[in-house]
């Protein structure tokens, strides 16, 4: 019996400690994580014979639908559904977190990536783009592009004299049309698209520029880079790790350990992560 108390009460405690919405009496109140762990409560005006948790982010009374301790502009708690977080709707209005973002919900779509659109407008999360919803579309879950009949974009980002017909995924990060080449939506300088290949996931070539993410890695020779493991790679000059040169690090005789890929050695000297070590 003692047993079965104490575990109710540390369930009761788990329970008060977490996030969500909590009725203490007349008093409706928001119990909201801080991003130091802390956990405050916030209080909400409501009508407290009404009020309805729907789950631990969303609840309504007779007046208007909440987010959090955030009532919903506009909305109508009679009609009003949660979605996949962090959407929501009524019979009118569409939201994202405590944001409206649109008022066709009939046509509501949620899309891949955050993406979204109605039968007026696409959204990237809460930010309206300039894109025609009838043509567009997501195209490789995951990597952040999207594309209508006249443009690409990533994430809100629109590709500036992008070409939607001409454009291809190297992987979800690298990608190019016919005049111009991306990582993540940042324009890679100077690359030749139509000769850009892989290295590695994050990393690319042209056969003249290396690129490390978006930036051309300084004095890298495109044609003997290449990778080696556990993010170190290396040309006939230079090693690298994460992007950056090892200084005084030998490529000749520059060697990963199988093992325990973060280390390396050369004929000099140990490595651990890209830094010299005594090991």
């Amino acid at each position: 019996m003692r047993k079965l108390a104490a575990a109710l009460l540390v369930a009761a405690l788990v329970a008060c400690s977490n996030p969500g919405y909590q009725v203490k009496g007349e008093e409706v109140v928001y119990r909201q994580r801080q991003s130091d762990g802390r956990i405050i409560d916030l209080p909400l005006k409501v009508d407290v014979d009404s009020f309805e948790i729907l789950d631990a982010n969303y609840a309504r009374d007779k007046f208007s639908a909440f987010f959090g301790a955030d009532a919903l502009d506009g909305s109508q708690p009679a009609t009003f559904v949660v979605l996949t977080f962090p959407y929501s709707k009524d019979a009118d209005n569409v939201y994202y977190k405590a944001e409206r973002i649109g008022r066709d919900a009939s046509h509501f779509q949620i899309l891949q990536d955050e993406f979204s659109k109605d039968s007026q407008s696409v959204y990237f999360r809460s930010y309206p783009l300039q894109a025609d919803p009838e043509t567009f579309r997501v195209l490789r879950p995951g990597s952040g592009y999207a594309s209508d009949d006249s443009s690409v974009y990533w994430a809100r980002l629109k590709l500036d004299r992008s070409s939607p017909a001409t454009f291809e995924l190297l992987n979800r990060y690298y990608a190019r049309d016919e005049q111009q080449a991306w990582y993540r939506g940042k324009l890679l300088p100077d690359a030749d698209p139509a000769s850009l290949v892989l290295v590695d996931e994050h990393y690319a070539s042209d056969g003249k520029h290396v690129y490390y993410q978006d930036e051309p890695l300084p004095g890298a020779l495109a044609e003997s880079f290449e990778p080696l493991a556990g993010g170190y790679f290396r040309d006939q000059a230079t090693v690298y790790f994460d992007g950056q040169p090892i200084p005084g690090a030998d490529p000749s005789t520059f060697e990963v350990d199988s093992a325990r890929p973060h280390r390396a050695r050369d004929k000099n000297r140990s490595y651990d992560k890209g830094k010299p070590s005594s090991s």
